[in-house]
């Protein structure tokens, strides 16, 4: 979920995440990125930019569906060489263009459990906080994520992130150099 995206986009912009275990079935991550809500929006819903941070380095990862609308279902595959892949899907259910977006996630490999996914961006002068909250359906699943393990997999020092210095690999860099067209989900993408 969101957790191994604020890795990546953490260490491309040299920002630390604050990461809060609530009550017994929630996971609350608060990352501020020196970019533009819209431009961090754009990174978590255009599907060409996703590739481009989502999973640990040594993964490539692609979009095998990405249906940014409530209802629309989205599935990322994450490939390591050995051939193992490690995929994910869920279900949109709420949009709010360029400051939310909810839905559920299930990891393939663990069918059936099924957490709620709520990303909330802030812009305040011209930053951008992003707060994700996951919510598990009981506490052992809230805990099995909350592992260290689980998130030191997630670490990516190799991959780019919207704030990487490099404009020719910055998904956020590429946004903001584009001109902006309408997207299929009726919000502003990177054309």
């Amino acid at each position: 979920g969101w957790e191994g995206a604020f890795d990546k986009l953490a260490e491309a912009l040299g920002r630390s995440t604050r990461f809060e275990l609530r009550g017994d079935r929630v996971i609350v991550m608060v990352r501020v990125f020196d970019a533009p809500r819209d431009l961090v929006f754009r990174v978590y819903t255009d599907p060409h930019l996703i590739p481009q941070w989502w999973g640990p380095a040594i993964y490539r990862t692609s979009v095998e569906e990405m249906d940014v609308r409530p209802g629309g279902a989205w599935r990322f595959v994450a490939r390591v060489a050995d051939a193992r892949d490690h995929a994910c899907r869920g279900v949109y259910r709420e949009i709010g263009p360029a400051e939310r977006l909810v839905s559920t996630r299930e990891d393939e490999g663990a069918p059936g459990h099924v957490s709620g996914e709520t990303l909330a961006l802030e812009e305040r002068g011209g930053k951008t906080r992003a707060t994700a909250t996951s919510v598990f359906e009981t506490p052992e699943e809230r805990d099995a994520m909350a592992e260290p393990d689980q998130f030191a997999r997630t670490d990516n020092p190799g991959r780019t992130g919207p704030g990487n210095d490099d404009p020719h690999r910055s998904p956020l860099r590429a946004c903001a150099r584009r001109s902006p067209r309408r997207s299929a989900c009726g919000s502003d993408a990177c054309g």
